[in-house]
């Protein structure tokens, strides 16, 4: 009996409805031990999911985040912090800041940073050590290329996308439905396993059977600018330079490989 008791936690009913009418008991969760078993892998994928923001005449809705994604390699961890009144568990924000483990991203500072840092007060800078695998793309030459069309050149997978999921209710109080539980953790280890592909690649790099450029390596950067005579316009992205040049028909410095996906 003191054994049970020491392994579980008691939860006093309430009775302010028929659902919470009954005293529970819950088992204590080790997250030393569910963070030691994610950290067998240095590498680990992040991500966040919260209850659509509704834009009104005043403001946006700013709902918190809702539910954080990790995964290693082999395991996803998926802790809904709707559930804990959005905040983190000590152990969690100290393995967020753990020097030895490499958090891995996508689009970070596109929403999820400002979620982290307005939920949490913990962000980007106070991660031991951060990589945006859209940053690490972009220096490969995958110009403005999502998660979902960089994993099929990366892995070859193509990635189920459902708006209805992606916009679903992830702070819901009767738990995950099955297809977010099956969405929020491949989202998240999809980004971790394209980060691995493109180190492989990267360690050594193989020539794209259509543009023979080496698949991995940094490709020299040429001036993004239109060499059609009298344009001479200059861009910020590749990807503008060549929109450009495809809806005018005219020449510039930089092409898309249709086998591989880079700017080259």
């Amino acid at each position: 009996m003191q054994q049970l008791q020491q392994a579980y936690v008691s939860v006093p009913a309430c009775g302010c409805s028929a659902w919470c009418q009954h005293t529970l008991a819950l088992p204590q969760l080790d997250w030393g031990a569910v963070f030691g078993e994610v950290a067998m892998d240095p590498l680990i994928a992040i991500d966040l999911e919260w209850r659509p923001d509704i834009r009104t005449s005043v403001a946006m809705s700013g709902n918190p985040v809702a539910l954080l994604q990790l995964a290693s390699a082999r395991m996803a961890l998926l802790v809904r912090t709707c559930r804990m009144s959005f905040k983190l568990p000590p152990e969690l924000a100290s393995f967020l800041r753990d020097p030895s483990i490499t958090l891995v991203g996508f689009a970070w500072n596109g929403g999820d940073e400002g979620k982290m840092t307005g939920t949490f007060g913990l962000g980007r800078k106070d991660f031991g050590c951060f990589l945006d695998l859209q940053e690490v793309a972009l220096a490969l030459g995958y110009n403005n290329i999502g998660l979902r069309a960089l994993s099929h050149r990366v892995l070859g997978a193509n990635m189920p996308k459902s708006s209805s999921v992606t916009t679903s209710n992830w702070g819901a109080r009767q738990g995950l439905t099955a297809a977010q539980v099956s969405y929020g953790a491949l989202d998240v280890l999809v980004a971790g396993q394209v980060l691995r592909g493109l180190r492989l690649w990267h360690s050594s790099p193989s020539p794209c059977a259509s543009c023979r450029k080496p698949l991995g390596a940094q490709p020299a950067c040429p001036p993004l600018k239109c060499e059609a005579l009298g344009c001479k316009k200059r861009f910020s992205s590749a990807s503008a330079l060549i929109s450009h040049g495809q809806s005018l028909g005219h020449r510039t410095s930089v092409a898309l490989c249709e086998a591989c996906g880079r700017h080259t």
